[in-house]
């Protein structure tokens, strides 16, 4: 999150700038969570975790309408699982653990700070490898590496829920997309 778009939430700290589709990815994400925790909680025994690799600052502020939404770590924290792990680079994930200081199941959270292609073996280091994962990958642009995703589920059982940038996001990372193709 650059200084441009910072945007302060209503707990003073900030929040990432969002659109409308929002709210559609956390209904998804809200109803796979918590389906897949209920459903295979008891399959797994109760042997979950949860990974989000750009967990973001957990509020984001909805352009133009100024309307707050709980991020992904909060919607992930309402479902049960046994272990959480949250990667972002460090001011951002900062702010997210500030955000999450006193919450109930603070003591089950690993925070990864740095980019999560750079840090996957610490994630992986922080998630049991014998329980369940669902890893939820959102970037907010063409972050991600394909081999990281590879190294995630690489000997381990690994739900992916991932996002794909269409249209905007290409539009908005066309710069970076040119420089990779030379």
């Amino acid at each position: 999150m650059n200084q441009s778009e910072s945007l302060v939430a209503s707990d003073g700290l900030l929040a990432r700038p969002t659109g409308k589709w929002v709210h559609d990815k956390k209904y998804y994400l809200e109803r796979y969570l918590a389906t897949s925790t209920k459903a295979v909680g008891r399959k797994w025994n109760g042997k979950l975790a949860y990974i989000d690799l750009f967990s973001g600052p957990g509020r984001s502020l909805i352009r133009g309408t100024q309307e707050e939404v709980e991020g992904s770590p909060f919607v992930a924290l309402s479902s049960s699982f046994a272990s959480y792990v949250f990667v972002d680079v460090p001011e951002v994930l900062a702010t997210l653990k500030q955000r999450l200081k006193g919450h109930p199941k603070l003591s089950k959270i690993a925070f990864v700070r740095g980019d999560c292609n750079e840090v996957i073996d610490e994630v992986l280091a922080a998630s049991p490898a014998d329980h369940l994962t669902v890893a939820f990958i959102d970037p907010t642009g063409l972050q991600i590496h394909f081999r990281t995703i590879e190294r995630l589920v690489h000997n381990r059982k690994v739900d992916l829920l991932m996002t794909v940038q269409f249209g905007m996001g290409i539009v908005m990372n066309l710069r970076a997309i040119c420089s990779i193709r030379g």
